[in-house]
């Protein structure tokens, strides 16, 4: 791994453990080395941010359904079994842009100017990956784990 690749993961790394310890309360949250989805999991919530700019690419993040549940059911407790799989989408959206947006603060400060599209559930914006670099990241916190994909062409470093 290249030293900015380094850099990179380390940023994907601290933003999760900035939005789980300070918004979420959760202080276990860690990275851990075996993935927490699983590809034929036809219930997991997948979330893609694009991120363009001289840092561009995209964010996948992937939850679990259980992981997921537990996750809306903190931030709305009172939310109806019939409402709660539009509520689940919500609150991915929402902690991938948590996510995506830390992250971006991040790389700001190694001269990157980036721009971030709304979250995606359906299809994913790139679909071409193979000329992108990747950085694969797998979480456990106490709502569940998922993991995290980062695609992305550097255009300062390369």
């Amino acid at each position: 791994m290249s030293n900015y690749a380094r850099k990179y993961a380390k940023g994907v790394e601290n933003s999760v453990k900035h939005i789980f310890s300070n918004f979420l309360n959760d202080q276990s949250v860690s990275e851990v080395y075996n993935s927490q989805t699983h590809k034929d999991d036809s219930k997991r919530q997948t979330v893609w941010i694009e991120i363009d700019g001289s840092f561009e690419g995209e964010i996948v993040i992937l939850f679990p359904e259980e992981t997921l549940k537990n996750l809306t059911k903190h931030f709305s407790p009172k939310v109806r079994v019939n409402a709660l799989k539009a509520a689940m989408r919500d609150v991915s959206g929402e902690l991938a842009n948590q996510i995506t947006g830390t992250l971006a603060n991040q790389l700001q400060y190694i001269d990157h100017k980036v721009r971030l599209a709304p979250p995606e559930f359906d299809e994913d914006p790139i679909q071409v990956k193979a000329f992108y670099d990747n950085i694969s990241i797998s979480f456990a916190t106490s709502y569940g784990g998922f993991d995290i994909e980062l695609y992305y062409k550097d255009g300062l470093y390369t």
